[in-house]
């Protein structure tokens, strides 16, 4: 296995000298030298100047005032309530036009809410003014009994979510008899009553007078309304409302308050 161990071996390097050795030849292999490589730096190296901030301060402060301008044209309501604390009927129904599409136009039905409306004879005396302006049938819509059918029917949307949280239920109450705990979010009767009115106007298109009974039963639930669904044409006052009631402060800031009387 190591029989030619002994041999002479040559090998040619790049300097074409031929080098021969033996079993006990070293080899000079070239010593190479390591350089450490130096890195000048200039003393003029300076930081971020001071005019550049500025001018980036500049185009900032000029970004961000056409955001807001350009804000302001998109919303009509912003322009508006900095110069207004009061609307006729007519600029408050426009404005919550622009603020969202309702499910109902203005021009579409006349909505009358009566948060008071558990009295049968006034609610009748209210139903034989309404047919006297003569346009035609009348729906009304009792939030009493949405609440009911959906807690008694089986199978309903918010049966189960109104069961779970209702309070108390007071059938001598002039207004809604169901009070219901803080864990309810605001919004779920404007829901109910809003799917009501989809239904009737799809079952009967003619309809152009809706009353909304003992509706609504907050103050948010008031702004929802006005919000999402329709504009409002007049919140009824029947008697039995507490003497400061906020529903009926929230309508009288847009002159939108009336009695049976008075229609």
């Amino acid at each position: 296995m190591f029989r030619n161990l002994g041999r002479r071996v040559t090998c040619n390097f790049s300097n074409s000298r031929s080098a021969s050795f033996g079993k006990n030849t070293k080899l000079n292999l070239p010593q190479f030298s390591q350089q450490k490589r130096g890195y000048a730096f200039s003393g003029r190296d300076e930081g971020p100047k001071l005019r550049n901030f500025l001018l980036v301060g500049l185009i900032g402060t000029g970004i961000f005032v056409l955001v807001v301008k350009r804000v302001d044209q998109e919303d009509p309501t912003k322009s508006l309530a900095k110069k207004k604390n009061s609307y006729s009927e007519e600029e408050w129904a426009n404005l919550s036009v622009k603020r969202k599409q309702l499910v109902f136009k203005p021009e579409e039905a006349d909505i009358y809410l009566v948060p008071y409306g558990s009295n049968s004879k006034i609610i009748n005396n209210l139903k034989n003014k309404l047919e006297k302006k003569g346009q035609g049938e009348i729906k009304f819509i009792d939030l009493n009994n949405l609440i009911e059918t959906q807690m008694s029917e089986p199978g309903t949307k918010y049966g189960q979510l109104l069961s779970e949280t209702k309070e108390n239920f007071d059938p001598n109450s002039k207004t809604c008899k169901y009070t219901f705990t803080y864990r309810l979010a605001s919004g779920i009767f404007t829901k109910l009553i809003s799917d009501e009115l989809k239904n009737a106007r799809s079952e009967s298109p003619d309809i152009k007078q809706f009353v909304l009974l003992n509706y609504p039963n907050s103050i948010k639930e008031a702004v929802a309304f006005d919000r999402d669904v329709a504009n409002t044409t007049k919140l009824v006052l029947t008697g039995d409302e507490n003497k400061d009631d906020s529903i009926v402060d929230y309508f009288n800031t847009v002159d939108k308050v009336t009695t049976v009387n008075d229609l």
